[in-house]
């Protein structure tokens, strides 16, 4: 007569638990994907909704000091313009730049592009000859900026597949090196993460000239020629040619 009800609270319990066990699986299940920047909400609460910080804080004469460097002139283009972004001339520069330098100077074209992919970037260089950079990719801006550089909707696509970005504008982490020699590049991707998520880096084999000619475009785009460039802890020495003036349409 008692059997029933004591097989029916067991079979209560053993339903407890299993939606215990569910509940804690989906609670950490989310809290990992927050930790690794695909929950806006939990992101910010782990911080991982911010690109790593590699230390690199530029001074109030980094700005001034790569401007005097290059020499670039930088022009104002009006809203309703025909591009967003221009470049005119040419010079050629023999130097060597530091990480914040780099660093300053990408967050001056951060503020002067309404299109740059790039925010919150910093850059460092390390005594092995790596360079690591962190950062928000804007998956909001990529396509304005493919269109003002030349590169097609299906290249961003793929390369947005290919590293598997799934939230919108997520931090980026990459480490690797790249020295060039007589106008010829090489290099080597070491480490990628995005949002907190390491990416394997195999997702690249056998595509690594694929990569560097996509970059060698880039460089091309944006009006510079490497002859050499070589990258120590002190800075990255650079030789070749820039373009003398860059015209950016704002926010």
């Amino acid at each position: 007569m008692n059997e029933q009800p004591a097989a029916k609270s067991r079979g209560r319990r053993i339903i407890k638990k299993i939606l215990y066990t569910v509940a804690t699986v989906l609670v950490v299940f989310v809290l990992v994907l927050g930790y690794l920047g695909f929950v806006p909400g939990i992101s910010k609460i782990f911080g991982s909704d911010k690109p790593i910080n590699l230390g690199i804080v530029p001074g109030a004469g980094d700005s001034g000091s790569i401007q005097a460097k290059t020499g670039i002139h930088y022009v104002p283009l009006p809203t309703g313009a025909a591009t967003t972004y221009s470049l005119a001339g040419n010079k050629e520069i023999d130097m060597a730049f530091t990480d914040k330098e780099l660093t300053a100077l990408v967050a001056e074209h951060e503020k002067l592009w309404k299109y740059y992919p790039i925010s919150d970037a910093q850059v460092r260089f390390n005594a092995d000859g790596t360079a690591e950079v962190s950062g928000i990719l804007r998956t909001d801006k990529i396509y304005g900026y493919a269109a003002a550089t030349g590169i097609s909707i299906g290249d961003v696509k793929f390369w947005l597949d290919k590293v598997s970005v799934l939230a919108p504008n997520p931090p980026i982490y990459l480490k690797g090196k790249v020295d060039v020699v007589n106008g010829k590049m090489s290099g080597e991707l070491q480490k990628l993460e995005i949002g907190r998520l390491p990416m394997p880096v195999s997702v690249f084999a056998g595509s690594q000239a694929t990569v560097s000619d996509f970059v060698q475009n880039r460089l091309v785009a944006a009006g510079i020629k490497i002859e050499s460039f070589h990258i120590t802890s002190d800075g990255a020495s650079f030789k070749g040619n820039i373009p003398a003036t860059i015209g950016f349409m704002g926010q």
